[in-house]
């Protein structure tokens, strides 16, 4: 759904078949939408199904409630599962109210996984944390995969424009760095490091997918991390300055 981005995985797909946790999106809210989008997922993919497909970014109250009435996304999407043009069925967002919305979905339909961004600033504000928290501990009751992004994301540009020999290679800011290019030097590269460390020390995103027929073939890229899984972390009390 992302530009080329499913025409050029398609030659290395075919070169290697079934080495992947296959995973796509859907923007559609209505159920001929969200199928044709699957569809033209599976054929520019040159896939027959994907292990995951998922509702994006399903925020806003008007389209959370056209996704799931009769004739929603989540009517088709359930369908297509059914049959085998997908293995689950999962749920994505952004913003601070996203986790509040994800407990939402949850009630309404048993999604196999949930994705919303985590890391160490965002986890600074006490409500997104409540709510982040409160969403974690549902998901680990009911077996609900956690995936996270923006994991090295500091904020979103506050300047509307770049400067003059400005790069910006994402709608948000990477940690502080001391170097004038934020993706050239060390400094850059460890902070990045620090961050997906951080994020990856909480038990409950830190194991990569894990769907009800156990772990998937997305958890390997812990071994780059260097982290331990273990308790949840806390911005308040673990010591991270460089991420500040």
């Amino acid at each position: 759904m992302y530009g080329d981005a499913e025409l050029r995985l398609a030659p290395w797909l075919e070169q290697h078949p079934d080495e992947f946790f296959l995973a796509t999106k859907t923007h559609a809210r209505d159920g001929d939408g969200a199928r044709a989008s699957l569809q033209r997922s599976l054929t520019r993919m040159g896939v027959d199904h994907v292990d995951l497909i998922q509702l994006h970014n399903l925020v806003e109250p008007y389209e959370w409630g056209v996704a799931h009435a009769p004739g929603g996304a989540l009517e088709a999407l359930r369908r297509a599962r059914d049959e085998g043009l997908t293995r689950f069925i999962g749920v994505t967002g952004h913003g601070l109210r996203i986790a509040g919305m994800h407990m939402q979905s949850l009630q309404r339909f048993d999604y196999d996984s949930v994705l919303l961004p985590y890391n160490f600033t965002l986890l600074n504000d006490r409500h997104y944390r409540a709510s982040v928290e409160q969403l974690l501990d549902v998901c680990a009751e009911h077996n609900v995969a956690v995936q996270t992004i923006k994991s090295i994301a500091r904020r979103r540009w506050s300047e509307p424009r770049r400067a003059e020999g400005e790069r910006r290679q994402s709608w948000y800011r990477f940690p502080p760095t001391t170097t004038s290019r934020p993706t050239s030097g060390l400094t850059t590269c460890r902070r990045c490091s620090t961050a997906a460390s951080w994020t990856g020390s909480d038990s409950a995103v830190g194991r990569g997918l894990v769907s009800p027929s156990g772990p998937s073939r997305t958890n390997g890229w812990l071994r780059g991390c260097r982290c331990t899984p273990g308790p949840r972390p806390n911005p308040r009390r673990d010591t991270a300055p460089e991420l500040r």
